[in-house]
């Protein structure tokens, strides 16, 4: 009997730890996808963070903020930026801004902090500055599509081509110097 009696408290036991841990559990949504985003632009998304997939949730208690936490790696260089996201007035809502340093595929996620949550490493890929890149098209733009060398291969051929019957007429309105004595 003794035997049936502890057999029965551990298996209740078993049942009720992992049911009295999982109440730190959260997940995290974003409102929409990430999109287009440009190197040193922030990027700016409201997420909503929920306790078990079901309540929205800012804290924990007094003194126990939730603070859904934003990091991303560089594939490449593994570059790493982390930022964390503001509470909103309305319990569970968060905006996060972060700011990519440089262009090019990036892994990310968001932890809920300090609550528990499926870590969901998700791609993103971020472009080229959106100042240099619109000063490339500019620059492109003004020069009709071509490119820069050919433009200023384009440029040596009209000078050349205006300098040179200059040059000649210049040359065939000196006087000739000849030596004496020649006739």
């Amino acid at each position: 009997m003794r035997k049936v009696g502890f057999i029965l408290i551990l298996v209740v036991l078993l049942v009720a730890i992992p049911n009295a841990l999982a109440g730190n559990w959260a997940s995290v949504t974003l409102d929409e996808p990430p999109g287009e985003i440009h190197a040193g632009d922030p990027w700016v998304v409201g997420l909503t963070v929920l306790r078990h997939d079901v309540t929205p949730i800012h804290s924990l208690g007094p003194g126990a903020p939730v603070e859904p936490t934003f990091v991303a790696t560089h594939a490449a260089t593994g570059e790493r930026v982390e930022a964390v996201a503001r509470p909103d007035k309305e319990i569970g809502r968060f905006t996060l801004e972060v700011t990519f340093p440089s262009d090019g595929e990036w892994e990310w996620t968001i932890y809920p902090a300090p609550l528990a949550g499926d870590e969901q490493r998700q791609s993103l890929t971020v472009l080229p500055s959106a100042s240099a890149e619109t000063s490339r098209v500019l620059s492109v733009s003004a020069l009709g599509g071509a490119s820069l060398p050919a433009v200023i291969g384009i440029i040596a051929l009209v000078v050349a081509l205006g300098v040179a019957p200059w040059l000649y007429a210049r040359r065939e309105s000196r006087p000739r110097v000849g030596l004496e004595g020649e006739g």
